[in-house]
């Protein structure tokens, strides 16, 4: 069957999938109201932003920090160092602190801490009574900055750093080929070149100054958001900031992420290998400098219609997705197929759902049927608290109040299907550039089995 038959097989099959309301209700289900969280947002003298979303049905708090210090952030040849720099605030950077058994022993039932592209945040669920614990280990991992660090604790995250590459980021499907794409979109002195985990020859040549230095020009309360969201009075909140947060000492803004886009070559296709998957994957790869708030919307609901495009029948399986990295926007397609299947055949699947996305009338039913998921998902978000958290920053991070946070969630309705054709068209086919990476297995295929095998 070919391609483009097989996409409208796949299409036909999900809309039918479909409930019968959904087929007949193109309106949105959901209002609101029913998106709304109620929270407050404040900017301390320090210049920390805190937001709160009180909610006595919870049993517990959480409570998230969030700086503006991510891998954009890093110097020249020092990629990995914002990691890095997380590793050794996340637990402690001395060896008299340990935020992470503090935590335990305090009933703690979440501790994270996470690097992306443009934030370094830390996260701490908490039983409701121990607020006042995780606000304290908030204000004191910023207080201490990079004065105590210890080298000895530096070497110790630096190896864990290094098996953590090896382990999570090479020895999985496809990490090579992903390294080697994030090499060519960003260019060889960019700090995302590496991914967020860095080089390896970086990481070994780090210093225990580069994270002092780090550490001191991003991590300061004037350039953190903290939520707190879960069982709390909010009456009794400001004295508890008063006591805790608030007391860090006031330090300038620094600076913003880059503005300026990084430089690329789109030309052309890569052939790369995989050592590890059997099955052939296909990356069609588009770098835009960041474009206006609604193409944005619009590229990251295409994203959502693309991966809905799951073709169970034929075995090919699609991801897509939008990466907000500075002053760049990255949109990205991958195909993957049976193993048994050649590159060229992932190429040409990527391409049907392309053109389905841009240049076929894609069927309403299958439309509201994406931007409701979409918000059963959401609601589903504001059930927990730590996706609460994550969903409020999300809204700050737009520049938008708590109050805006219904609007923020449901842009997905204000664009019809043919906005999403018209401007996924004009930007992924007509005005931005595409690479194509094809990555090839190397690990032998299983032999197909003859019918005498199967049936001995």
């Amino acid at each position: 069957m070919g391609g483009l038959s097989r996409a409208w097989v796949l299409l036909s099959f999900l809309v039918a999938s479909a409930s019968s309301a959904e087929a007949q209700d193109a309106q949105r289900k959901t209002q609101d109201a029913d998106l709304a969280l109620p929270a407050t947002r404040q900017v301390l003298n320090n210049g920390l932003v805190v937001i709160a979303a009180p909610d006595l049905r919870a049993d517990g708090v959480w409570v998230h920090m969030i700086f503006r210090a991510g891998a954009l952030y890093e110097p020249p040849g020092r990629s990995g160092l914002a990691h890095l720099a997380e590793h050794l605030l996340a637990t402690g950077s001395s060896s008299d602190t340990d935020y992470a058994r503090a935590a335990e022993a305090r009933g703690s039932w979440y501790f994270n801490a996470t690097t992306s592209a443009e934030t370094m945040s830390f996260e701490l669920g908490l039983p409701a009574d121990e607020l006042p614990f995780g606000l304290w280990m908030m204000a004191d991992r910023v207080g201490r900055g990079a004065e105590g660090f210890e080298p000895e604790v530096f070497r110790r995250e630096r190896e864990v750093v290094e098996v953590e590459r090896a382990l999570v980021h090479l020895d999985r499907p496809y990490a090579r080929p992903d390294l080697a794409i994030q090499r060519r979109v960003f260019g060889p002195d960019h700090p995302l070149t590496g991914g967020v985990i860095g080089h390896p020859e970086h990481l070994e040549s780090a210093e225990l100054e580069d994270v002092r230095d780090f550490v001191e020009s991003r991590i300061r309360a004037s350039n953190a958001v903290l939520i707190v969201s879960g069982r709390f009075e909010p009456e009794g909140l400001p004295a508890l900031l008063e006591t805790t947060v608030a007391r860090l000492p006031r330090r300038e803004v620094p600076p913003a992420a880059p503005r300026e886009p990084s430089a690329w070559q789109p030309k052309g296709a890569l052939a790369l290998d995989e050592r590890w998957s059997r099955q052939p994957r296909v990356s069609l790869v588009w770098k835009m400098p960041r474009p206006n708030r609604v193409t944005l919307d619009i590229l990251e609901l295409s994203a959502v219609l693309l991966g809905g495009f799951v073709d169970g029948a034929f075995g090919s399986r699609v991801h897509a997705g939008v990466l907000r990295a500075g002053a760049d926007v990255i949109f990205r397609l991958d195909v993957v197929l049976p193993y048994d299947k050649p590159v060229r055949a992932a190429q040409g699947e990527a391409e049907v759902f392309l053109r389905y996305l841009t240049a076929v009338d894609m069927p309403t039913h299958y439309y509201d049927a994406v931007r409701q998921r979409i918000d059963l998902e959401l609601m589903f978000a504001l059930d927990s608290l730590p996706q609460r958290g994550r969903l409020l920053w999300a809204a700050e991070r737009q520049g938008q109040p708590p109050e805006a946070l219904p609007a923020v969630l449901t842009r997905h309705w204000r664009w019809h299907r043919h906005d999403v054709q018209h401007t996924a068209w004009k930007t992924l086919i007509q005005s931005v550039p595409r690479l194509t990476f094809h990555a090839r297995p190397t690990r032998p295929r299983q032999p197909k089995l003859s019918w005498e095998d199967r049936n001995p």
